[in-house]
This record gives C-alpha cells, sequence and structure tokens, in this order.
C-alpha cells in the first residue's frame, strides 16, 4: 500500500534555522581552490562571515542570489578540515564529501550566514538525517493571518525540514502546493532534481495572502492525482505531504473530508499546530478537533506555541515521518553501529527531563546544560525493558520536546538532546510541569509503561515567574505517584527546588554550568535508587 504522509504546519513564531549540526564559528574560514560563483573563476580566498559571502572581492550582503560551485576545495572551519565540495544557491549551503562540525545557517531571511552565538545541535539537516524511498508534498498556508515576516520563518523551517531527508532519485523528493483563497501549485517532485534548488524554491515560495481555503490545497492534490508519474511521483515510494496553516480552515467540514479522501487512498496525515489557536490543546482529550481529524493518528499530531518554538518539533517531526515511511535514520560521516560505554543504570524508569530554556542561561551555557544532560542519559540503560527518557523545555512557554517512546535507544537519545533548541525568554516552570499531565506524557500513548517508575528532573537556573504555581503544579505530579529531582545552577532559589523536589535528598545544586558534571553520578544514583 501506498503511504502518504500529510504533515500540517500550523505557525506562528521565530526563528533562524540551522543547515549544519553543531555550533561554530566561520570565523577566518578559508576556501582554497577554483570555483565559480555568478561566472565569475575564483582564484584566491573567500570568507563566509557573520551572514557575508566575499567571493573574488564581491560582496553580496549574506545572500548568494544565483547558483555556484566552489569546487575540489579545502573548507577550514573552528578547525575542522573538511574536504569535498561547497554548494552555494539560494542561500542554502550543502557540504559534501566530509563531516561538517561547524554550522552554517538559513536565516529567518533565507540568507546563508553565521551561526555564531546561535545555541543547540542546528535544525537542517539535524544530527540525524532520514534516508527513504518518500515523495513529500508540502501544502502550504500563505494566508494573511501569518504575516509576510513570519511566513518567512515559515519558510525557513520547511528548507530545514527537507535538508533532513536525503534527496534524490532513490530516496525523498517533494513538492509543493501553497493555499489562501484558493490554492496553487509551486512545483513538482520533478520540477528540482537537486537539493540545492529543492531549498531556494522553497524559501522563494509566493506569499498571496487571503484566507484559509485548507480544502482546496488537499482536493487540488487528490483530483489532478499529484503523486503520479505525470508529476514526478514515484509508484513504491511512500507518499508524503506537509499541510502548513496557522489556524482553523474555512471550511472545516470541507478539509476533514479532502483529508479523508486521501487517507482512503494510503495518505498518512500529519498535522503541526503553531500559534494562539492551538495553545491548550489537550490532543487525547479533544478528538473533535479539526487537527486531529485532519491527521493519520494524535501521534502525527505536532503543536509549537510560536515561531519561537516552531524549531522544537522538527526531529520529532522528522524521526516519525521516516519511520512512517519506511525509512532509517542515519547520521551522516558515522557508522550506523556505534558502541557506548556500559551504563551504570538497569532500572525501569520512565524518566522525563524539564529543561529551562530561558534567557537567564545564555547560548554558551545552554550549550553546556545540553551537554549535561548528555552524559546523565548515558549513565542508563536506554530501551523498552529498562529506562526511557522524555523531554519537555520551557521559557515564556512549553513544549513538548519528544516522547517516552520516540528515542528508545542512546544513540537516538543523545542526538535528539543534541538537537534542542533555545527559546531564551522567560521561566515559566510551572506550565512545564502542567504540560505533562495536559499532553499526556506518562499515558501509554507516548510510550509510558504501567510497571516503570515515574520520574521528573526540572533543571533550572533561576526561580519560576510564578513560585506558588510552580508549587502547586509540582504538587499535582507527585499526588500523581510521580518522583521529582531538581537540578539548580547558579540562582535558582533553594526554597523553591525544594518545593518541586519529591524530598530534601532530591534536591541538586551548582554554582555553576561548568559544575553540572560533578552532580552526575549523584542524579543518576537518585533517579535509579
Amino acid at each position: 500500500m501506498k503511504l502518504t504522509i500529510f504533515l500540517c504546519f500550523l505557525l506562528a513564531g521565530q526563528s533562524s534555522s540551522f543547515l549544519f549540526s553543531g555550533l561554530g564559528e566561520l570565523a577566518g574560514n578559508v576556501i582554497e581552490g577554483a570555483g565559480q560563483l555568478v561566472g565569475e573563476t575564483v582564484n584566491t580566498a573567500g570568507q563566509i562571515l557573520g551572514g557575508t559571502a566575499n567571493l573574488a572581492g564581491q560582496v553580496l550582503g549574506g545572500t548568494v542570489n544565483a547558483a555556484g560551485q566552489l569546487t575540489g576545495g579545502v573548507l577550514h572551519a573552528a578547525g575542522d578540515v573538511i574536504q569535498g565540495t561547497a554548494n552555494l544557491a539560494g542561500g542554502v549551503a550543502n557540504l559534501a564529501g566530509g563531516v561538517v562540525n561547524t554550522a552554517l545557517c538559513v536565516t529567518t531571511l533565507g540568507i546563508l550566514g553565521s551561526c555564531k552565538g546561535r545555541p543547540g545541535g542546528g535544525l537542517s539537516p539535524l544530527p540525524i538525517q532520514c534516508k527513504a524511498l518518500a515523495d513529500v508534498y508540502i501544502v502550504l498556508d500563505a494566508s494573511s493571518s501569518i504575516g509576510a515576516s513570519n511566513y518567512k520563518k515559515q519558510l525557513a523551517f520547511l528548507a530545514n525540514m527537507a535538508a533532513s531527508f536525503i534527496h534524490g532519485d532513490n530516496d525523498a523528493r517533494f513538492a509543493e502546493i501553497y493555499f489562501s483563497d484558493k490554492a496553487q501549485k509551486h512545483f513538482d517532485f520533478s520540477t528540482y532534481p537537486d537539493l540545492a534548488s529543492l531549498l531556494t524554491a522553497i524559501l522563494s515560495t509566493p506569499y498571496p495572502g487571503g484566507s484559509t481555503a485548507t480544502d482546496t490545497a488537499l482536493d487540488a492534490i487528490n483530483n489532478f492525482d499529484l503523486f503520479s508519474a505525470k508529476f514526478g511521483g514515484r509508484a513504491k515510494a511512500g507518499d508524503v505531504i506537509i499541510v502548513v496553516t496557522d489556524g482553523k480552515s474555512n471550511n472545516p467540514s470541507a478539509t476533514e473530508r479532502a483529508a479523508a479522501r486521501l487517507r482512503a487512498k494510503g495518505v498518512t496525515i500529519f498535522a503541526i499546530g503553531v500559534g494562539q489557536t492551538f495553545l491548550g490543546l489537550n490532543i487525547f482529550g479533544n478528538r473533535n478537533h479539526e487537527l486531529l481529524k485532519l491527521a493519520s493518528s494524535p501521534d502525527y499530531v505536532f503543536l509549537a506555541n510560536d515561531y519561537d518554538t516552531l524549531e522544537n518539533v522538527l526531529y520529532q517531526l522528522v524521526q516519525r515521518t521516516c519511520r512512517a515511511t519506511g525509512g532509517k535514520e542515519i547520521i551522516p560521516g558515522q557508522p550506523e553501529e556505534t558502541e557506548y560505554p556500559e551504563p551504570g543504570c538497569t532500572a525501569v524508569v520512565d524518566f522525563l527531563l524539564v529543561v529551562d530554556s530561558s534567557g537567564s542561561i545564555g547560548p554558551k551555557n545552554y550549550l553546556k546544560l545540553l551537554d549535561f544532560l548528555q552524559q546523565l542519559v548515558s549513565h542508563f540503560k536506554v530501551g523498552t525493558q529498562d529506562v526511557l527518557f522524555g523531554c519537555v523545555i520551557f521559557s515564556n512557554v512549553a513544549q513538548k520536546y519528544f516522547d517516552l517512546k520516540d528515542n528508545t535507544n542512546i544513540r537516538s537519545l543523545k542526538l535528539a538532546i543534541q538537537a534542542m533548541g533555545y527559546l531564551n525568554s522567560t521561566t515559566k516552570t510551572n506550565e512545564a510541569l502542567d504540560l505533562i499531565t495536559s499532553a499526556g506524557m506518562f499515558r501509554p500513548e507516548a510510550g509510558a509503561r504501567t510497571r516503570a517508575k515515574k520520574m521528573v528532573a526540572v533543571i533550572t537556573d533561576g526561580l519560576s515567574d510564578n513560585p506558588a504555581l510552580t508549587k502547586i503544579s509540582a504538587t499535582n505530579l507527585k499526588k500523581q505517584g510521580v518522583e521529582i529531582i531538581a537540578v539548580g545552577i547558579g540562582k535558582a532559589e533553594d526554597a523553591e527546588l525544594r518545593a518541586i523536589a519529591s524530598d530534601s535528598s532530591s534536591v541538586f545544586k551548582t554554582s555553576n554550568f561548568d559544575a553540572l558534571k560533578s552532580i552526575v553520578d549523584d542524579v543518576t544514583n537518585k533517579a535509579c535508587s
């Protein structure tokens, strides 16, 4: 049976998106060798620095507006030497032939630039890439309610999503249709055979504005058979459609019927809702919501509060899409089988990490926090018969990052943590704790197991926005039999940490982020006891 996946993104928010995993400084990056850019030969050193490409003395202001190649060169980036080819096209960079340990970014404006100072592991490609025979259709909301600035951010997110798949005749291909008052096809599966031109096309998707006629786009795919060979579709490929919208459609019943017709043909639909329309949506408690009627399963519904948090659904989206199409998650440049040290803890625990992502942490310290989390999980035997981890990140909003069932081995888990984005705002700890219940993160649907001990670790660097509500939220979880560990860094308030934790022995404090490594064993022993 053909598998078609609809990814419905409903957006409102942020954010600059990484094209390569890892945080990097590109100051002094030198590209040596011959190449071409906009028809000019480059025989001298060029630099990509802070979003500006200076090639053969030509300043492009951060954007490469025409396809070009820098071939056969050696790229020295943050001390790493990468042999291979660098293709620059429309603000998109693709480095082949080596492992990239630095970061280039496609920003919300589609500009190629340095990721200097950005936290997190990067968005695209993710630490993983999906290798799957899949035809992916992006169905993109271009209505007026999104706004021009957010629309550009939306396009950057989608470009990053597409770059997280291996692209080619025997791998993934993409097509796109956008809609407002009516639907307009942008390109077919066969239009852009290479990744660079595909990403350029996504970033240049027109923005007509108007209403939200989601059903017209779904019906167009069905009525004109846009997955057929005529439009570049492949009979053996899993069909994937991505619908992006920022709110309720003009005609929900028509949208529901259009989606049902596609599902009847083997289409699997993913829905991603972002923005005020979807805040507080309990996907387990509101089966009549349009997203749930659109998607093939509650597992295929993703929510982001705004564009600032949209990037944090990318890892889970790519991961679940890849698995739904029968694909495989790989790490570019790394063997599929990697040996990890034997873990010390082999208990049966459902363990949720609740991670502070507030502005007081700062980008450099946030990376240290992610390093701590990777060290911590490495001390546990991860698996369906042992310890499973889920994650919530919080700042001015709380967002589920992944469920217990999503990363059932240490390799996948550490990669997910590495890719975690940074929200960089206030500290609504209570909302993160409440989200555990409202999103059903300890329910069987999320991967929780009846026989497993339920644990939460809250990691924070300061006082929450509302300590009284935080105490209530923690108490509610403890009444459900959840054990809570509180990890405080720096100015975290001792009294609030004690109020959050199950008991005084479950409170751990460090003076700074560098000292987090000193408590890894203590936190492990507490969770494993």
